[in-house]
């Protein structure tokens, strides 16, 4: 009985109870072709029906769980959103080094000598938004850390270009069009 409990505990602190994913169609003047993704743990329009992966890691009694929705448009252009509940206590959490390392991350995947950076909220939830230009790709990523609960959640959209097709206003719209709870 007590497993059972701890197992709908984790559940409900990880957000799964309940998380069915809906991808529905939204029309403009009877236009389809944009997809919301909604999850208990984020929605997002994506511009085609996104792919869902759930990951979830152990590492001792610690348990990571990482939801991510994404879609690649054409040739080249992948939309991503990840939400990931840290194991670690939102007390014991810096926010601050979690977006650097986010920045650092970016810059040695993309092999950029330069990333953009703006500090950026969401109803009180601190990130950042960068931009990298590397040697293989041009990157924006859009990041949020809400350490409310008993466990951070980061929040991390991207919009990743090999092809030179995606604009800033394109990652901006996709930015935009994602929201999540911030208690």
């Amino acid at each position: 009985m007590r497993r059972a409990t701890a197992v709908a505990s984790a559940a409900l602190l990880f957000g799964l109870a309940g998380c069915r994913p809906t991808p529905t169609v939204a029309s403009r003047g009877g236009k389809s072709g944009k997809f919301i993704y909604r999850c208990g743990l984020f929605t997002a329009t994506f511009p085609g029906q996104p792919d869902e992966n759930k990951m979830r890691t152990t590492a001792g009694t610690e348990t990571t769980l990482q939801t991510t929705a994404s879609y690649v448009a054409g040739r080249g252009v992948l939309y991503k959103v990840t939400a990931t509940t840290l194991p670690v206590r939102s007390s014991a959490f810096s926010v601050s080094k979690r977006l650097e390392q986010a920045r650092n991350e970016l810059k040695r995947d993309l092999r950029a000598s330069t990333v953009q950076q703006r500090s950026t909220t969401y109803h009180g939830a601190p990130g950042r938004e960068y931009k990298a230009v590397g040697l293989v790709a041009t990157e924006w990523r859009r990041l949020f850390v809400v350490a409310a609960g008993p466990h951070p959640v980061v929040y991390e959209a991207s919009v990743n270009d090999d092809e030179g097709k995606a604009t800033d206003a394109d990652a901006n719209a996709f930015f935009t069009s994602l929201t999540f709870p911030t208690k």
